[in-house]
C-alpha cells in the first residue's frame, strides 16, 4: 500500500483495504453457514466456500499495482496514486542522481539502534 499510494494517501488507503478485508471475510463467513444450513447433514462441505475465496483472492492479487519500489522503502518516488486510483506525479520527485543517493538502513542498524528495543 505504501508503495502504491506514497506516504500522503497511506492513511485513507489503508483504512479502505482494511475496511473491505472484514467486509470479505464477513461475506465468505455468511456464504459458509448458508452453505452449511443448505447442506446439513453434510456441513463439511461448507468449508469449500472459504477454500474458494481464498482461491479467488490468490488469482485476483496479480491485478493489484506493483507500485514504486522507493516509496515503499519510505523515500520519495516519482508517481503515486490518489484515493480514487489516479496517477499523480509527486512534487519535489528525486531525479535519477538522487535516487542512487538514497540507501535504507540495514536490518543491523535498525536492530542495533537502541530505540527499537525501548
Amino acid at each position: 500500500t505504501l508503495a502504491s499510494f506514497g506516504p500522503d494517501h497511506f492513511d485513507a488507503v489503508m483504512a479502505s483495504n482494511i475496511l473491505w478485508g472484514h467486509v470479505g471475510s464477513v461475506a465468505s463467513a455468511v456464504l459458509a453457514g448458508a452453505s452449511a444450513y443448505i447442506l446439513y447433514p453434510n456441513i463439511k462441505y461448507c468449508f469449500l466456500v472459504i477454500g474458494f475465496s481464498a482461491l479467488i483472492a490468490v488469482i485476483f492479487v496479480r491485478f493489484l499495482p506493483e507500485g514504486d519500489p522507493l516509496m515503499g522503502r519510505g523515500f520519495k518516488g516519482k508517481v503515486a496514486l490518489d484515493e480514487s486510483g489516479q496517477e499523480e506525479i509527486i512534487e519535489g520527485a528525486p531525479t535519477e542522481d538522487l535516487q542512487h543517493e538514497q540507501e535504507a538502513a540495514s536490518y543491523m542498524s535498525v536492530f542495533s539502534d537502541r530505540n527499537t528495543f525501548v
